[in-house]
């Protein structure tokens, strides 16, 4: 999975995901890519036939100072994970970024 480069930014200006896999870099691991692993095992878990996403669309995004892991494929959008501080995942289902919005709708 290609890696999303994110901007340079002070660390003050950062926002809790961008610093932790800003750190995990540093040490050696992908966070990006274990992120997407566990997103996709999710996506599998929680649909009865789900599409395959794509790794070369999908990827870490932020929006409005919260990161967002996006499941995506030639038809679109599949899932939107928020990438909690700690880490963790939690699908989205209502609520989405408006950008992220319009892209599931297909506009």
């Amino acid at each position: 999975m290609p890696t999303t480069k994110l901007p340079r930014k002070a660390k003050s200006e950062m926002t809790a995901t961008e610093r932790l896999i800003a750190s995990n870099r540093i040490a050696g691991t992908d966070l990006e890519t274990e992120l997407y692993k566990r997103g996709v095992v999710a996506l599998f878990k929680s649909e009865d036939i789900p599409s395959q996403p794509a790794a070369s669309t999908s990827g870490v995004e932020v929006h409005n100072k919260r990161s967002y892991l996006v499941l995506r494929n030639a038809r679109g959008v599949l899932a939107v994970y928020r990438v909690r501080n700690d880490g963790k995942l939690k699908r989205i289902r209502e609520r989405l970024p408006s950008r992220l919005a319009q892209e599931a709708k297909g506009e």
